[in-house]
Order: C-alpha cells, then structure tokens, then sequence
C-alpha cells in the first residue's frame, strides 16, 4: 500500500510539473538613459531651451521638399535581435517586445532582426520580460529574414521641430495618459476639451514611442512605422544577420573646396543643409543611409539629388536619420538684373547681400537711420561689416534664417541666388552698392516671401532704387538718392518649392 501511495504522488508531481510551465519576470524598473549617447538620451539644451534632455529635429531636403529628420549618427549594420512573442500568426496584443542589449552596448543598433517566439494559449500578457525568462520557458523561437527600425529613446526627452517652433506630443504606448497641453481649465473637461490625453488621442503628428523589456526592465523605441520589415542577409558561417549597405539610398552633406597654399584643393563642408535620395513614401526610402560628402560648384542650397554631381560624391559613413516629419521650409529663387542700357551710359551695382529674416535683419529702411555696416557699403562700395553682421549661411538664427552674398553687376547682366525662406522669417532683404554715384546703394528692404496666410509667394518682381545712406548728413536716414531718382534694375524671387 505505501508503494502505491509512492507511485501515485510521483505521478502528481509529475502532472504538476507538466502543468507548471508559466514562467514570470518579476518587473525591475526602468531604463535609465543617463551614461546612453545623446542620440539616445536626447542632447541637453537646458541652457537655450530649457530642456535637459531633446531630441532636436534637423533640417534636410529630398525631392524638392523639406523634411525634419531625427540624426542618429553612425551606426552599425550588423543588428541585434528583438523577440516578439506570436500566436496564431499574430503579435500577441499588449506584450511588448524584448530585447536583449541597449544603446551603451557594443552590439547595439537601432535596427532589429526579428525573432518570433511561439506563446502558448494560457501565456499571460507581459510575463515574461527578459530574453533569460524566455530561455527558461523554452518556447519555440524562430529567427526571421526581416528587421524593424525602433532605436531606443530617452521617453522623458522633448522632441522639438527644427526650426524650434515647437515640441510634439510624445505618447508612450503603455496606454498612461499624459496632461493635455491644450486643456482650457475655464471651460468645462468634455470630449473637444480633455485634461489628459491617451494613446488613441495621438495622430500622425505626434510622437508614438514603442514600450520594450529589457532584463526586466521597461524601455523605449521609437519607429517611424513599427509594422513595415526591411530584409536582412545572413550570413551562412555563423547566421548574423546584417543589413545590406548597397539597398541604401544617400544623404549628401554639401560641401566645397578650399584651396591651400601650396598644395591641393580639399573638401570643406558648406553651412547648408543635407539632402536625401528619398522620403517617406518613396520607392527605396530607409534611414539607413550611406554618407557622401557632395562637392558643389557654388554655394546654392540644393532641393533634390539629381541636381548633385555624381561624379563630386565622397563616402562617408553609414548613418541612420529617419525622417520624422515635413517642413515648411522653402527655397526661392533671387534673380537680380541690372537694367541699365549697356551704351556707357548704364550705371554699375556693386557686391552686396541677401538675408531672409523675421524682420529683425532687415538691412535698410527708408527714413530709419543707416547702420554703418550699410553706410560702408554705400560710402565706400565695402560690402564686408555687412557679411560681418550676416554670415553666408542657411541656418536658424535669432533673426536670421539665410543670408546669401550678391555679385556685381554691370549694366544689362543679372544674376540668381538661392535663398532659404519659413513663414516665421519671411522677409527678403538685398543691399548692394551702386558704384557711380557717391554714398549710393540700391536693393530691396523687406519683401515678404509669404502671404498673410503664411503661404509662399510663387513669383514676384520689385523695382531696384537708388538710395542714399545720409550717415554723414545732419539726419542720418535713408532715402532715396538725390541724383538718381529711376530705378536701375529689378529683383524677382521665385518659389523653387518646399513643404505646401
């Protein structure tokens, strides 16, 4: 009797061993971000933006528009892996991702070689949290062909537009609320006024991050589509799986070339901005980028890459900058002709400047006083404090967004420049010195770029006066010059095209 007693409970500890299967992670927290690079804890701009941890759009064009990209830098194309627990062909709902290495790992990348793991019927949602645990539940991991981009964040930092006009709303994918920056506390809370919002409130708009465990640990990746699946080569020695460098669209950083004394002339990069192969949307966008160097014959801000010269690309690097949103940035064409008759009895235009500002780099305006940079120009035909005071860049300023420099123009020729405009510096601004008259220079003083709907303007024409700076005089204002009351040229800025 006792052997069968013996029997019979090794038989019901057997049936509960088989039974027994859960295996569970007991939650340890979350990821800390602090020794993470800044391409995954977000850059401190505390002391300009009152953030101590951003990520700060940047600026690029493709195809002709403007887009915002988040830079990731550098990275590895050799990828880790990210398992996603499957049943019936199908993510289980609710469970997040795991991962088994982070942003301050040498094996670290923002892309992820897919792993489905076949869950059982009674899995329960978020058990296990930790590839060791899913080791230890021994259920069925199948390593797949496909990768997903999801590069770890930093879930506290901002995420502001490139242009610092404002910061999105970043949701976190967990199903928590997040206050509502747009509640209006003297009305009522209701449905078109909520004090909080969730992740069903969040649009194409925001930011939707992706909740991931690692060891226990709840972090987060942000992908710009967390459902599309890019291909991977495995290698057949050891099965790492890679992506492939030679599917990779460009991103071509502007530069020129600067001679050196004595010897050959070497690429530097110019203050512009980046342009890609492609954009969301597109047949063979990827963030995963290869980065030339794209030497320029001048100093224009390009829109696409077919205005490159294939022949003036340096690779770089490969990088990783997904693009995260449009932007209402747009190029314009400047085209300045002198229009003066070419009979000796034309007059010359000097070098001079463009700016495109929100008002505040306004080179001149009639009955204000002259600057003396401006009163150089016009005195002694010396267009440099005006360059001193308005760097040759395409760049977000206080005031300025771009400044481009004018040539000379004799009597019936023109040129055309590239300017960058954005409906918060909408204000085109030309000075350039005319040479046969005393203290003169002519140009335009703010011609808005945008309508008053914040629309670019497509095509517009301005005469070109003459005026006098009066810096020397009693008054000291510029008006317009005494000697030359007609205009001598006009001025045309022509929408190229951006972000509509």
């Amino acid at each position: 009797m006792a052997r069968r007693w013996k029997f019979a409970l090794a038989g019901l500890a057997a049936l509960a061993a088989c039974s027994d299967t859960t295996v569970k992670d007991r939650f340890a927290g979350v990821v800390v971000y602090d020794d993470f690079p800044a391409s995954a804890r977000g850059s401190d701009r505390s002391d300009d933006l009152g953030y101590p941890a951003a990520f700060v759009l940047s600026a690029g064009f493709a195809n002709g528009q403007a887009y915002q990209y988040l830079d990731l830098g550098s990275f590895n194309p050799v990828v880790p892996k990210m398992y996603v627990l499957m049943r019936d062909g199908a993510p289980v709902e609710g469970q997040y991702p795991i991962i088994d290495t982070l942003p301050d790992k040498d094996d670290y990348s923002p892309w992820w070689q897919i792993v489905e793991v076949a869950a059982p019927a009674d899995y329960v949602v978020n058990d296990i949290k930790s590839k060791k645990a899913l080791d230890e539940a021994g259920y069925a991991q199948t390593d797949t062909t496909k990768a997903v981009h999801c590069p770890v964040v930093n879930p506290d930092a901002a995420w502001i537009s490139a242009d610092l006009a404002e910061e999105y709303l970043v949701f976190w994918g967990t199903g928590e609320s997040i206050p509502n920056p747009y509640f209006d506390p003297s009305a009522a809370i209701s449905e078109t006024n909520p004090a909080v919002l969730t992740d069903a409130d969040a649009t194409d708009a925001d930011i939707l991050l992706t909740p991931v465990w690692h060891k226990r640990l709840r972090a987060f990746c942000w992908s710009e589509d967390f459902t599309k699946r890019t291909t991977l080569a495995i290698d057949p020695d050891d099965g790492t799986a890679s992506l492939d460098p030679d599917s990779f669209p460009g991103r071509y950083d502007p530069y020129g070339l600067e001679f050196e004394v004595g010897g050959e002339p070497g690429p530097v990069p110019l203050d512009l901005f980046p342009v890609f192969d492609a954009a969301p949307g597109d047949a063979g966008y990827s963030s995963a980028l290869i980065e030339y160097a794209a030497i320029l014959g001048g100093p224009d801000q390009p829109g696409a890459a077919d205005e490159l010269d294939p022949d003036g690309l340096i690779p770089l690097d490969y990088v990783d900058n997904p693009i995260v949103f449009p932007l209402y940035l747009e190029r314009f064409e400047v085209t300045v002709e002198n229009t003066t008759p070419d009979d000796g009895t034309g007059v010359s235009i000097g070098t001079g400047l463009a700016t495109v500002s929100d008002g505040g780099g306004v080179l001149f305006e009639e009955d204000a006083l002259a600057s003396t940079a401006l009163a150089t120009l016009a005195l002694d035909a010396d267009p440099a404090g005006l360059f001193a005071g308005y760097p040759v860049t395409d760049r977000f300023f206080d005031t300025i967004l771009a400044s481009r420099a004018l040539p000379a123009l004799e009597p019936g020729e023109s040129a055309t420049v590239i300017v960058i405009g954005h409906y918060y510096f909408p204000f085109l601004s030309t000075a350039q010195a005319v040479w046969d008259y005393d203290d003169a220079f002519t140009g335009v003083s703010a011609l808005p770029l945008y309508d008053d709907d914040f629309n670019p303007i497509g095509t517009q024409t301005e005469d070109l006066l003459v005026y006098a700076s009066n810096y020397l005089e009693e008054d000291g204002v510029v008006a317009a010059h005494p000697d030359q009351a007609d205009a001598i040229g006009t001025l045309t800025a022509t929408l190229l095209g951006g972000a509509q």
